[in-house]
């Protein structure tokens, strides 16, 4: 099998939910209204969320806390007749949530909630998507269609060979291919670098096109690390940053396995 064939076999497999921290869940639980891990009502608080769904009118919609290596599946609601929804999030002080809106097949929004917020969202036919009331959510649906449209053209790539497609044109395709990855793995540590302080870049740790991960390096190791250093000062108390740090330990650690063993 060509390296064509198996990248169009690994972008077939992956699934509509673009986002990875979901899509690598190693457990999915469901939870009753209102989330996962409750605590006491002094420790807590709320994030209230309304949104309108344009292409889900009438429709079971999943509201998914995302995690590094685990999903939780906090609710499944239904929108009315004009895709209206209304929700109201448990989260703690100082641990914001990530959360995936999807129906299973498409992921409509992302939402970094955290505690006192008020937020809407509206997403059209066209799946573009307008936030208020929390720029980081905002600035997450951006970086999840830039990376839509990545992975939309690479699949527009793979699919353009088939059986009669000659040896050359397809070496040009894999040629293209690389390039896209080099350029969008290039854009995601500027993005990353430029805000090591924002859970935004979380996401993007754990991207991939098709099978290859952005980041598999084993000195990628080092970025996580710093990342999940620089959130720690601003989220000591997130889930979300001790998972990446547990994460980043593991590829420090083996980092310098790699290291012992070479040496």
């Amino acid at each position: 099998m060509s390296s064509l064939q198996l990248l169009r076999q690994s972008m077939q497999n992956m699934s509509k939910l673009s986002n990875l921290l979901c899509l690598a869940a190693v457990s999915v639980a469901v939870v009753s209204c209102g989330g996962s891990d409750k605590k006491s009502d002094s420790a807590s608080s709320k994030a209230t969320v309304e949104g309108q769904i344009a292409a889900a009118p009438s429709s079971e919609i999943i509201l998914e806390k995302c995690g590094v290596g685990q999903s939780v599946i906090l609710d499944v609601v239904t929108t009315d007749q004009e895709g209206n929804l209304a929700y109201e999030f448990d989260v703690m002080k100082g641990d914001p949530q990530l959360i995936s809106v999807h129906n299973g097949a498409d992921v409509f929004a992302m939402l970094l909630l955290e505690a006192g917020d008020d937020v809407s969202f509206q997403v059209d036919r066209d799946g573009n998507v307008a936030i208020d009331g929390s720029d980081e959510s905002a600035k997450l649906n951006q970086l999840e269609k830039e990376y839509h449209d990545v992975l939309t053209l690479v699949a527009d790539l793979v699919n353009s060979v088939d059986s009669t497609s000659s040896q050359k044109y397809q070496a040009q395709v894999q040629k293209q291919i690389s390039e896209e990855y080099v350029k969008y793995n290039r854009q995601s540590v500027k993005y990353i670098m430029a805000n090591m302080k924002s859970l935004t870049v979380i996401p993007v740790l754990y991207r991939s096109i098709g099978d290859a991960p952005l980041f598999a390096r084993t000195s990628d190791a080092i970025m996580f690390s710093s990342v999940a250093d620089s959130l720690l000062t601003v989220y000591p108390e997130s889930e979300l940053v001790r998972e990446l740090r547990a994460d980043a330990d593991r590829m420090i650690s083996g980092m310098e396995l790699a290291e012992m063993v070479k040496n």
